[in-house]
């Protein structure tokens, strides 16, 4: 078991890539996106955005619950989950989309400071992934089908 765990961790640190802040902050990702994380990092630096902090590859297991372990994850300026040292400037989640990466800002468990490739969406429930509006009418339908018959 031991073995095991030595070379899942030498796998995980031979494919990792350092990104980092003007200001120095920095981590470590999977080399496969961290081109990704990069050019967000270099987006907020662009917008005047001070990076403090920035946390990347985790110990752990890769799974639904978190993707920090396999660098698919990067936290930004966060002190708690959903906290942020300073807000992000408008259009960060619209960058972060256009880049292939998921913010945790719009999850209905939110995460804000948190981006990712692709993955959990951050909702468990699935029908609360549909806005409210789409739910009723659906709701309704069925009713009135069910009056029909």
């Amino acid at each position: 078991m031991r073995v095991f765990i030595v070379l899942l961790l030498s796998t995980t640190l031979a494919s990792a890539a350092e990104v980092r802040s003007k200001s120095g902050a920095r981590t470590s990702v999977s080399s496969t996106y961290a081109s990704k994380f990069q050019a967000l990092i270099s987006w907020l630096d662009s917008q005047g955005y001070p990076i403090k902090f920035l946390g990347g590859v985790r110990r752990g297991s890769c799974s639904q619950r978190s993707l920090h372990p396999c660098g698919k994850a990067i936290d930004i300026n966060q002190v708690a989950r959903g906290r942020v040292i300073k807000k992000f400037p408008p259009g960060t989640d619209a960058y972060a989309r256009s880049l292939g990466l998921v913010s945790g800002s719009g999850w209905c468990n939110q995460d804000t400071g948190h981006f990712q490739v692709g993955g959990w969406s951050g909702c468990r429930v699935a029908s609360r992934s549909r806005p409210v509006e789409q739910r009723t009418l659906k709701a309704y339908a069925n009713v009135e089908t069910r009056e029909k018959e």
